[in-house]
């Protein structure tokens, strides 16, 4: 898989925000991972703002993984302009994307038993010894124990990408789509 930052249109209207994408060099069927939004979290939403304030089109970086065909055709949207809008397109590794990543997403806790978390917090509030197990459904780390849990980091998403990619590009080739 083939990792692909690219700069896409954004403009802002009422109640909401819309993209434009370098069709027909972007295919989002052929997209395997992502797309990923530099304004996916509330703070990076005020710097994409404030960097295009004075602008009626503005634009918003992306990385999307691709199949190794089709990369090229993604890359052909480098310099492409689209209504007034130049898009680019450029090739970065496995860092480059974790480290955007890394910025753009955030890794959050999420309730996966409600039902236990408040028969622990009913515990606790009776001043009650929680068990182990109670005391690892609190803990967001032990994914195998449901009660808290911790959403993906972007590496974990990135890596299980590139595993389905490799899978899907496996399938391609045994079914003679690929060679």
């Amino acid at each position: 898989m083939k990792l692909i930052k690219m700069k896409i249109r954004r403009e802002k209207i009422q109640g909401g925000t819309r993209y434009g994408y370098p069709t027909p060099h972007y295919d989002a069927h052929k997209v395997l991972f992502g797309p990923v939004y530099e304004a996916g979290l509330e703070r990076k939403i005020n710097e994409v703002n404030e960097r295009n304030k004075d602008k009626s089109i503005g634009e918003e970086f992306i990385i999307v993984g691709v199949d190794e065909i089709d990369a090229a055709q993604f890359l052909k949207a480098n310099g492409f302009v689209k209504d007034g809008f130049e898009f680019s397109a450029v090739e970065i590794d496995d860092d480059t994307a974790i480290a955007h990543g890394n910025d753009w997403t955030e890794t959050t806790v999420k309730v996966t038993d409600q039902k236990k978390i408040n028969e622990i917090a009913e515990k606790v509030g009776k001043g009650e010894t929680l068990t182990q197990e109670e005391l690892d459904a609190l803990n967001p780390d032990k994914k195998e124990v449901k009660g808290f849990s911790k959403s993906e980091t972007f590496a974990e998403s990135l890596f299980k990408g590139k595993l389905e990619a490799s899978k899907i590009r496996a399938d391609r080739v045994k079914n003679k789509v690929i060679k």
